[in-house]
């Protein structure tokens, strides 16, 4: 079993190697824990060189960004009372034209079609109520001679 060097872990990390060489040591990878720990070494020596920089800006940027969100979060707040008033202004507008009877004609309406929903019903517990197994054998013949039977 071949063992890879640092060199080549490095230059692995750094993608400087063909795709078959590269899956040759992944597999490598999996089956020694010598070369693992090689690998890992490798990474965090990596990432330990690179260091996060940030721009002398950066406070003064966050902070702006800050205190713009909450100049937003005040102008929200707001948003309930005007919320409030144009709930007022649609149940006065409401009671005004209940007032002037406008919504009078819509009362008809629906009891008309209520009506119609509750017929059908009264219907029913008529055929129920009037022997309805005579008059279906009575409308069919054919069950007639299965009921003389």
């Amino acid at each position: 079993m071949r063992h890879y060097n640092l060199t080549e872990w490095q230059d692995y990390i750094d993608n400087n190697l063909t795709d078959e060489v590269r899956d040759n040591m992944e597999e490598h990878m999996l089956s020694c824990d010598k070369c693992l720990e090689l690998y890992l070494s490798t990474l965090e020596n990596e990432a330990s060189k690179k260091e996060i920089t940030v721009s002398s800006n950066f406070t003064d940027s966050v902070m702006n960004k800050i205190y713009k969100e909450e100049k937003t979060i005040k102008k929200n707040k707001r948003y309930i009372p005007d919320l409030f008033i144009y709930y007022a202004a649609a149940a006065c507008i409401t009671i005004f034209f209940t007032a002037r009877g406008v919504f009078s004609s819509y009362q008809s309406n629906v009891l008309k079609i209520t009506e119609g929903f509750i017929n059908p019903v009264n219907k029913m517990e008529q055929v129920f109520m009037n022997g309805w197994t005579d008059r279906i054998l009575n409308e069919n013949s054919n069950l007639k001679d299965y009921k003389g039977k």
